[in-house]
Order: C-alpha cells, then structure tokens, then sequence
C-alpha cells in the first residue's frame, strides 16, 4: 500500500475515533441534562416551599412582636404619666416600680433565615430559576440584614444606657424595688419580692427620677424605640406578605 493511501486511512480513523469520542461526551451531557431536568424543578419547588414555609413563621412572629413591644409602651408611658402627673399616683403603689422596669423590656424579632442562608452557604440560589422571584427573595432579606446591622444595635445600645443609668444613680436598694417588682405587663410580682416597699419609698422614686433630666430623657426616647419598632416589625410582615405571594404564584408556575 503507498504512502498516501496509508496516510488517508490513518486520518480517517483519527476522524471515526475523535467521533466516537465526541459522540460519547454528548450523550453523557445529554444524559446529564435529562437527569437534572427531572431533579431541578423537584429541588427547586421544595426551596420555594421551605422559604414559604419561613414567611409563615416571620409573619407570625412579626405580628408577637408588634403586640409585646406595643404592651411594654403602654406600660411606660404609663410610669412617665405618673411622673409628670398626667395621672394620679396608682393606689397600688407597687404598680409604679413594676411598670418602671417592665417598660424597659423590648422584643426584636427577625425572619428565619435557615433556608436563605442554606441558599447562599451552597451557592444554590441559582436553583430558583425566576430571577424576579430571587430579587424579592433577596431584596427581603437584604433590607432586613442592612438594618439589623445598624438600628438594632442602636436600640440594644440605648436599653443598655437606660439600665445603667438606673444602677448608676439610683440607690441600692430602690434600684432592688426595681428589679424585685418587675414584670412585663407592669403589674408587681408581689410573691417575687420578700421586702415591704412604701407609699412614700415610691413617691422618692418618682422624685429622684423627676430631678435627673438625664434619665428621664432616656426613658422617653426608650418610649419612642419601642414605637418604632413596633412599626419596623409591621413593615417587615407587610414584605413578607408580598413575598409570600410571589411565591405562590411561583408555586402555582412550577407545579404540573
């Protein structure tokens, strides 16, 4: 056999091998595509409903919180109308120490993030193919991240102030009423406290308080956190409403 002729079957080959090669590598991806087209909207559906499934708790959540926190106003601004005596003195005079510190307590609650967070750990948000769907998603969370980072912190930082302030200027042991007869709802717990507390220990309270502008500015920009955060977290159920109805009709969509 001549050169050429050698030379032409041994391309020809070369051809028919990188053929079959080729030909096996596009079936393997095809096989692939086959499989994650049966897999993929399976996973997909499944994130879509746990982040749903999310949504209901933060809802539920939100909707706690905004009712504590609206509770813990109320009864601090019921020991600031006492002490600017919008209102009588209480007959129970154990009331005003209870309603102090129970006014401090605040309630924060963000969403659950275990599903998004799993999303973004994995690099899986991707999964959820609409990109209007993973923008809400996103843009939910974001806005929430952005601002735990800094407003929370300012409200944590602000109670902290309040409480040492109290410790720093009150006296042991009217400090000791304090803590002893504290509740959230303002009302003393009385079978907490094992020491007699009078009218007239109360009415110093009142007075010590009235005499340090200091602290009882801090008290009313407490009253004023807690107000907004009662609106923050109706902001928040209000987004995760909208969220919960685009991924119903995502759902909707996706399933057959």
């Amino acid at each position: 056999m001549s050169n050429p002729l050698r030379s032409q079957k041994r391309i020809g080959w070369l051809f028919a091998e990188f053929a079959v090669i080729v030909l096996g590598v596009l079936t393997a991806l095809a096989a692939d595509e086959w499989r994650q087209a049966r897999e993929y909207p399976e996973s997909e559906i499944g994130y879509v409903e746990r982040l749903r499934t999310n949504l209901e708790a933060d809802t539920a959540a939100y909707r706690h919180a905004i009712s504590v926190n609206a509770q813990y106003r109320r009864v601090l601004q019921t020991f600031l109308d006492i002490l600017d005596r919008r209102i009588p003195f209480p007959d129970d005079h154990m009331d005003v120490p209870a309603a102090l510190n129970g006014g401090l307590n605040a309630r924060f609650d963000g969403p659950r993030r275990d599903t998004y967070d799993e999303l973004i750990n994995q690099g899986d948000l991707g999964r959820i193919r609409s990109s209007s769907v993973r923008e809400a998603v996103a843009g939910y969370y974001g806005s929430i991240d952005a601002y735990e980072a800094v407003q929370v912190a300012e409200w944590q930082g602000q109670a902290l102030r309040v409480e040492t302030l109290l410790i720093e200027r009150l006296p042991p042991d009217t400090y000791r009423w304090v803590q002893g007869t504290a509740s959230p709802t303002g009302i003393a717990l009385r079978d907490a406290v094992d020491f007699a507390l009078s009218p007239q220990q109360v009415r110093a309270l009142l007075a010590r308080i009235d005499a340090d502008n200091e602290l009882r500015n801090m008290l009313f920009r407490h009253g004023q956190i807690l107000l907004r955060m009662e609106g923050t977290h109706q902001e928040w159920m209000d987004d995760a409403g909208e969220l919960l109805f685009t991924l119903d009709g995502e759902l909707n969509r996706l399933r057959p």
